[in-house]
């Protein structure tokens, strides 16, 4: 009886699911203890209102967890395009943060935190795409 090898598996490919998993697990996780500290810890008062709110970054560690490990499973070719358009997005968000707190500082109004995040994760993949597109 001829023994078959099992069939090969992208490296990439399969650290992309691995990442999925984690990140889709962790983000739900995320999303239901922001969830529940807006409702329930609405009420507390002192530390307990502090370790209410902070709770959400136990799975947010989870998944820097993950995107740290789908870069380092990933191929050297995916691994390059991923930190280069990390490079560029850290780029573009730390002109235009700086930018406005420029403006704040000369009267703008001051904004939420989370908008550099978001800008940040708008860029990464903005520029993921179009790194990804200048390749052929």
């Amino acid at each position: 009886m001829k023994q078959t090898s099992p069939p090969l598996v992208n490296p990439t490919v399969a650290a992309g699911r691995r990442y999925l998993l984690r990140f889709g697990i962790a983000m739900a996780a995320a999303m239901l203890l922001i969830v529940l500290g807006a409702t329930w810890g609405a009420g507390l008062h002192g530390l307990a209102s502090y370790l209410v709110a902070v709770a959400p970054i136990v799975p947010l560690g989870v998944i820097l967890y993950a995107a740290i490990a789908y870069v380092r499973d990933t191929d050297e070719l995916q691994r390059l395009r991923t930190l280069e358009a990390i490079g560029i997005a850290f780029a573009i968000s730390t002109l235009v943060v700086v930018g406005y707190a420029l403006l704040e500082d000369a009267g703008a109004p001051r904004i939420s935190a989370w908008w550099a995040w978001v800008l940040l994760m708008g860029s990464w993949g903005v520029a993921g795409i179009v790194r990804g597109r200048c390749d052929g």
